[in-house]
């Protein structure tokens, strides 16, 4: 939740129902400079606060745009998770502040590709998928005269979503670290239960975290989160 500049930001992107690549505006979350209760690194953080009213115990969340790290690295070699790590070395670690209020969850997201083959019907061709080249190669084209465009939008209802809920029942800053091991299948076959049910953690392709309101649906809920990591061998150390 940092960025450069006077005033922090953070840069997001959409794939378009065109099948191109757009930034979507900047986003910012401003806390006065001298409260340093909601910030754990660098000068703020980002407040999830919300009220259940459909009674269904999602309250909103956050997402990156699933696929684009493999439109932002020149070759996949760069991207940040090893491609044949074990789910119980990799960890996904985030500090999470309790505001006291009860109900509040946070859950987390990690979103799989699960294609063997795609088939691009403007092309007339089939790609098999056997590693993070054959996804890149794909899933995006040269851009001419400009970036890359997507010839497929990720599609939740036929690849995996895997889930960690953890119950925010302390006040404070808490780091919360948990392997990708411990995460559940999604149950909802449109929004990631429909894959193969296998963790291939060079299958990631994006991350969610979201605010609930569990085990009692209904609740106003709210928290603070702060400097997200995806680390190896272990849980984060500051």
């Amino acid at each position: 939740f940092e960025g450069n500049g006077i005033y922090k930001k953070a840069q997001l992107y959409a794939i378009t129902q065109k099948n191109t690549l757009k930034p979507l505006p900047n986003f910012q979350f401003i806390l006065p400079e001298d409260d340093t209760n909601y910030f754990v690194d660098g000068f703020r953080s980002y407040q999830m606060l919300g009220r259940d009213d459909n009674n269904n115990g999602w309250s909103g969340g956050m997402n990156s745009e699933n696929l684009i790290d493999f439109y932002l690295v020149q070759d996949t070699s760069q991207l940040l998770i090893d491609s044949g790590i074990k789910p119980e070395d990799l960890y996904f670690n985030m500090y999470v502040y309790g505001t006291g209020k009860s109900n509040t969850t946070v859950e987390f997201k990690v979103y799989e590709f699960d294609h063997d083959s795609i088939y691009i019907s403007s092309e007339d061709s089939t790609y098999y998928v056997n590693n993070r080249q054959d996804m890149k190669n794909a899933i995006f084209q040269p851009g001419v005269g400009g970036p890359p465009t997507a010839k497929q939008a990720y599609d939740q209802t036929i690849n995996d979503g895997w889930i960690y809920d953890q119950e925010v029942t302390w006040t404070g800053w808490k780091l919360v670290s948990v392997p990708y091991s411990q995460f559940r299948a999604a149950n909802d076959l449109a929004m990631g239960g429909n894959g193969d049910r296998v963790k291939e953690s060079w299958r990631i392709c994006g991350m969610a975290v979201s605010l609930l309101s569990y085990p009692t649906t209904g609740m106003l809920t709210e928290t603070y989160i702060d400097y997200l990591t995806i680390t190896q061998g272990g849980r984060f150390q500051q």
